[in-house]
């Protein structure tokens, strides 16, 4: 169900995955061409409420695709999915530090180590962070640490990279 269309320079080159919740428990939104598509996760028993997402969407106006930076190698199986429809795993580094992550990969196992994140582009400060994300339609969690991002638990016939960020090193 499309419940919202934003300006046209809110529109993104290719579709974004955004968890979500609601009433029925996990949902998520789908931003293409810009409108946002909710798909509820239960809706035997409809819904009442939902959130909107704190995942920033990232319009084609404001950063063009030859800022993204392509994330290789993709280590452990894991590997784009449906470059044409969705974009590659790639990361952006904007102006105020914040390193966005976005795109589409599947296949490798759970528990798996995604990438190795070289410096500068790791997060800054100690220790690991915790990052929720929508995995097949259900949520899992993304453990980053000062050299790796992993898939700590969750599905993984796709895995949506969109909603990671943090503020970059240095």
């Amino acid at each position: 169900m499309t419940y919202a269309t934003l300006p046209a320079a809110a529109k993104t080159n290719q579709q974004i995955h955004i968890p979500a919740c609601s009433n029925t428990g996990f949902s998520s939104q789908h931003y293409l061409n810009s409108n946002l598509v909710w798909k509820p996760g239960n809706m035997a028993n409809g819904w009442s409420w939902f959130s909107l997402p704190t995942t920033p969407i990232i319009p084609v106006a404001l950063v063009p695709e030859s800022a993204w930076l392509s994330v290789t190698p993709l280590l452990n199986g894991w590997a784009n999915y449906g470059t044409t429809s969705f974009p590659g795993a790639s990361v952006w580094h904007a102006p105020d530090g914040i390193m966005h992550w976005r795109g589409l990969i599947a296949s490798g196992p759970v528990g798996s180590v995604i990438h190795n994140i070289t410096s500068p582009f790791g997060p800054s400060g100690l220790g690991q962070i915790l990052m929720t994300g929508l995995m097949g339609e259900g949520m899992g969690r993304f453990d980053m640490g000062a050299t790796v991002l992993s898939h700590n638990f969750g599905l993984n016939n796709w895995v949506s990279l969109d909603g990671i960020n943090y503020l970059r090193e240095g």
